[in-house]
């Protein structure tokens, strides 16, 4: 018998959570960044978006010009549709 082995495995646990929390923290904190550029850029795209869809009817534009709108629509509709499948697959 190991003498006090419940209560040095229980701190080992312990230590072991704490250091796995300290790391998520460090995760969360790295990738702030990351999700502001994100969040700016798909903001920008939906604004581009609206911009360019209410000029494109009022201009008589080719078909292309329509189709760009859509284009920048996309990009946040679909991380969006991401996200969410990733956190349901959790």
């Amino acid at each position: 018998m190991v003498e006090n082995g419940a209560e040095r495995i229980m701190r080992m646990a312990e230590q072991a959570q704490q250091a796995e929390i300290e790391m998520g923290r460090a995760w969360v904190a790295e990738n702030r960044r990351g999700q502001w550029l994100g969040a700016s850029v798909s903001i920008l795209a939906l604004v581009l978006a609206a911009a360019l869809g209410a000029f494109g009817l009022q201009s008589g534009a080719p078909a292309g010009f329509y189709a760009l709108p859509a284009a920048l629509v996309s990009v946040p509709v679909f991380a969006v549709v991401r996200a969410i499948v990733r956190q349901e697959s959790r």
